[in-house]
């Protein structure tokens, strides 16, 4: 279900975002909620290292589309260490 319903606002994103290119001397700021939540620890990291969850890639392909110079993300399991968002962001740099 988390996967359709990335899916779907990639579709209704993905437009929205090409249209509209930031003018010069801008600064975008964006607020996404990814709901990248899983059922245990480390679960969402290995999807991320994976590289093969739909969802995940849903989000990465929806930031990427926006962007943003500024990123407030939600929606993400905390994990101390930090090894699933900077994987996030491996995979945004991309």
């Amino acid at each position: 279900m988390r996967a359709a319903w990335a899916l779907a606002l990639a579709l209704l994103a993905g437009p929205a975002a090409a249209l509209a290119p930031p003018a010069p001397g801008s600064l975008r700021i964006a607020q996404f909620d990814a709901a990248l939540s899983r059922a245990g620890a480390g679960v969402l990291l290995r999807d991320l290292l994976r590289g093969r969850d739909r969802q995940i890639a849903a989000v990465v392909e929806i930031i990427a589309a926006a962007r943003p110079d500024i990123l407030v993300l939600n929606g993400i399991d905390h994990d101390r260490d930090g090894r699933a968002l900077a994987a996030l962001a491996g995979l945004l740099a991309a």
